[in-house]
């Protein structure tokens, strides 16, 4: 009697932590919240409102579908900004480089150059080594597009009313570390939301407007 006694209390225990849950559930989405529990299902940290997080996740899930028809980005620009887990496709390409050219994984890091291609649908093919991303946006400056397609872009002050303007289409290829171009670039931190912090990916070099410009203009202004 005293062990259906207990099992019945512990049922009816996880009866009532499941209401909770779907209580919260509920109230969140009357207030086109996210509902916590569906966040911690895809480790998301991401401050949308329900309608808006809910159509990334569609897209999220579409860029995963045509991508695993064959698995290769010969073709493809990841939209970097949709992927779960960026940063474990940022080292399987420190993986792919390091085989190649017979170097230790650590002594690898990543190297960013951004293309003058402002949509995917410009680009004439795929890289020469590394892959081609997207989807990333800048706070604190803004991305100077050059004239002519052979010269280089290069971090600008910002626009007014332009609060996250759109980084280009960016190359990101793996090299040695000591050829990581540094001199006449920002490292600029790479987060997966605007609250920064715990969700820094990794670190992109952009390219300054001179070797002379001061990069200390760049770190006050907090350009991320």
């Amino acid at each position: 009697f005293f062990f259906f006694f207990f099992f019945q209390a512990e049922d009816g225990i996880r009866d009532v932590e499941r209401s909770r849950g779907l209580g919260d559930v509920y109230k969140r989405q009357l207030l086109e919240r996210v509902p916590g529990i569906w966040k911690e299902v895809i480790n998301s940290s991401s401050k949308k409102s329900l309608a808006v997080w809910l159509a990334n996740i569609n897209d999220r899930h579409k860029q995963l579908e045509k991508w695993s028809e064959n698995f290769t980005l010969d073709k493809e620009c990841l939209c970097i900004s949709l992927l779960f887990n960026p940063m474990a496709f940022l080292t399987a390409i420190m993986q792919v480089t390091a085989r190649q050219e017979k170097l230790p994984l650590d002594y690898m890091v990543l190297n960013t150059m951004v293309r003058n291609y402002l949509t995917p649908e410009e680009i004439p093919g795929p890289p020469e080594t590394g892959a081609y991303i997207y989807g990333m946006y800048l706070q604190g400056a803004s991305w100077k597009m050059p004239s002519d397609r052979k010269s280089e872009g290069y971090l600008a002050q910002m626009k007014p009313r332009e609060l996250s303007p759109v980084l280009p289409v960016v190359n990101v290829v793996s090299v040695p570390l000591d050829k990581k171009q540094k001199e006449g670039y920002y490292e600029c931190p790479v987060y997966t939301t605007t609250s920064r912090g715990s969700t820094y990916v990794f670190t992109a070099n952009l390219r300054m407007e001179s070797l002379e410009f001061n990069v200390n203009n760049w770190i006050l202004a907090g350009v991320a």
